[in-house]
């Protein structure tokens, strides 16, 4: 009989278990990793804003805001 129990080309059966948090952090402190991402169409959405993608007017209204 074929040997069916056994894992080939090194695939384990049971997923790897989650990594542990720094031991670093103090309780209710949260670490923020990727949670800002750009979306993959490439259109950004501020919370509190249009959802829609900017357009050159609104884009040079931004800039000028920043750039102060």
């Amino acid at each position: 009989d074929p040997p069916s129990h056994q894992p080939e080309s090194g695939i384990t059966p049971s997923p790897s278990p989650r990594p542990r948090p720094p031991d670093n952090l103090e309780e209710g402190e949260v670490k923020e990793v990727g949670e800002i991402c750009t979306p993959p169409s490439g259109v950004l959405v501020v919370e509190g804003q249009a959802v829609e993608p900017f357009s050159t007017d609104s884009a040079q209204r931004l800039i000028g805001q920043i750039m102060v």
